[in-house]
This record gives C-alpha cells, sequence and structure tokens, in this order.
C-alpha cells in the first residue's frame, strides 16, 4: 500500500479515536451522558464520567482532579441542553439569547451555578458527577420572561354563555406529537391566540412559569391541585402547530368558552394553565 495512504488512513482513526474518547491532556477519557428536561419541575439534568487510563488506585486529589473534569464536561452539556428547549414553536433559547447579550450572559452565570446532585465511583479510577439546573429557581426563567416582549392586543373570540365560569384551564395535549417549550402559545382553528406571553402577568410567569406540565397521575398532586382549583376547565388539544410543534390547537368552541368566562380569562392570565403530557 501507498505510504501516503497508510499515513491518511492513520491519521484520520487518530482523529475519530479522539474525538469519540474524548482524552484530555491530563490523559484523562471523559465519557459525557445526554442532557435531559424534566418540563413537571423545569428542572435540567446532566452528567458526565471522567476516567484515568490507569489501572492503579487514585489518591484523593487524583480524584478530585476527575471530579472536576467531569463538572466541567457536565456544564457544557447542561448548555446545550439548555439552548435546544424551544421557547416556542418556532424559536429555541439559542436563538433568542444569541441577540441579546446581557440574556446570553445571565444565562451562562446560571449554567455556571448549577447545583451538583450526585457523585459516584463506578471505577478505582474513575468519577461521575450528575447535576441540576433549576429554571424557575434561580431567576433564569425571570430572565427570560422578561426579555421576550410580545404584545398584542385582546383576542376578538365571539361570546359563548359558558352558563358557568371556572378558574384555570387544563389541556391535554397527549398523543399529538406536541413538544413542550417554555412559552407556547394556544390557538384556535382560525389561528386566533387564547393563550400567549403576551397576555399574561409576567411577574407570575417568572416566579411559578408560565405553565405547569404535568402528566395525568399528577394531577391530584397537591401542587397541581392548587394551581387547578375548584372549576377547571378541561380541553382536549386537536393537534400541534409550528416548526418545532410547540403550540397547540383547540376548536372554535372551546376557545369561546374559555374567552367568555371572566373567571377564567383572568385565571389564564396568572398562569393558571396546565397542560398534560406523555
Amino acid at each position: 500500500m501507498n505510504i501516503k495512504v497508510i499515513l491518511l488512513f492513520v491519521s484520520i482513526n487518530m482523529l475519530l479515536f479522539a474525538q469519540y474518547t474524548s482524552v484530555t491532556n491530563n490523559n484523562i477519557l471523559v465519557n459525557t451522558g445526554e442532557g435531559r428536561v424534566d418540563y413537571t419541575t423545569y428542572t435540567i439534568y446532566a452528567d458526565a464520567t471522567a476516567d484515568f487510563l490507569t489501572d492503579t488506585r487514585l489518591h484523593p486529589e487524583a480524584l478530585l482532579i476527575l471530579q472536576q473534569q467531569a463538572e466541567e464536561e457536565t456544564i457544557k452539556t447542561l448548555y446545550d441542553t439548555l439552548g435546544n428547549i424551544p421557547i416556542n414553536s418556532e424559536d429555541t433559547i439559542y436563538s433568542i439569547i444569541e441577540e441579546n447579550r446581557t440574556l446570553k450572559e445571565k444565562v451562562v452565570s446560571s449554567i455556571n451555578n448549577a447545583r451538583l446532585v450526585g457523585i459516584s465511583y463506578p471505577t478505582r479510577t474513575s468519577v461521575k458527577v450528575l447535576m441540576a439546573l433549576d429554571i424557575t429557581t434561580n431567576n433564569l426563567m425571570y430572565d427570560l420572561v422578561n426579555n421576550i416582549n410580545e404584545y398584542k392586543t385582546e383576542p376578538i373570540i365571539t361570546y359563548f354563555d359558558t352558563g358557568t365560569d371556572y378558574d384555570s384551564l387544563v389541556i391535554d395535549a397527549r398523543n399529538i406529537g406536541f413538544t413542550p417549550s417554555l412559552f407556547p402559545t394556544v390557538y384556535d382553528e382560525n389561528g386566533n391566540e387564547i393563550y400567549s406571553i403576551a397576555y399574561i402577568n409576567k411577574n407570575v410567569a417568572a416566579t411559578n412559569g408560565y405553565i405547569t406540565y404535568s402528566t395525568n397521575s399528577f394531577l391530584t398532586n397537591s401542587n397541581i391541585t392548587n394551581i387547578i382549583g375548584q372549576k377547571p376547565y378541561n380541553v382536549v388539544a386537536w393537534r400541534a402547530r409550528g416548526r418545532l410543534a410547540s403550540d397547540l390547537v383547540i376548536g372554535n368552541e372551546d376557545a369561546s368558552i374559555i374567552m367568555s368566562s371572566t373567571n377564567l380569562k383572568n385565571a389564564i392570565k396568572n398562569c393558571k394553565v396546565v397542560f398534560i403530557i406523555d
């Protein structure tokens, strides 16, 4: 075989090996897990494992070095995971913070202050860390809510006499391909906005979240029942909407009932809205 071909083959394999194993200059192998988002608690989780390429038992100082390396990689995963969270059906957090330097700095600061959930030692030469970023409890939700400026007039919906008044909105968004997002919009069949960040109390959203996500089995949870109240209006969403499938469409009759209920309109302005997800 031609010597140039052999050298090229060796070089490519060395490059691929380095990318796959993520070996650092300190002879540390880092394996990074996938980040995940728990929308029911607005918490992002990520983990990484750092391993010295040696068979000898490590001293405590070496384990601290491994822990630091694993934490650094985990923070990177937290950032990537957070950035890919949909804001709505069209934008992700990446697209928002790239246009706002101040917001990006606040996001990075929040991630650097992510909490260390757990440390474990899978082998005698490795350390695994699990970290979590709470979106609602470290001012991150506040910063996001107050940097998304949407101002629109009150939606015009045909009046429909509900016969009763409701104090919260529950929308079943299961089995329609809906992707949870931070600030989804709810539309009627005609494309009129029924629930949007433009119409809510931003102070409430910054503290408690714009949407409360729940699984059906968690609707009896005390935190959920406090939001639902005594007379929730229950709706089944027709379909997801948008490029990222992160908005919802409901029927016109349901939309009319929502907009004709004085208490319910006031409740949704204060974010008393629950989405049931898979």
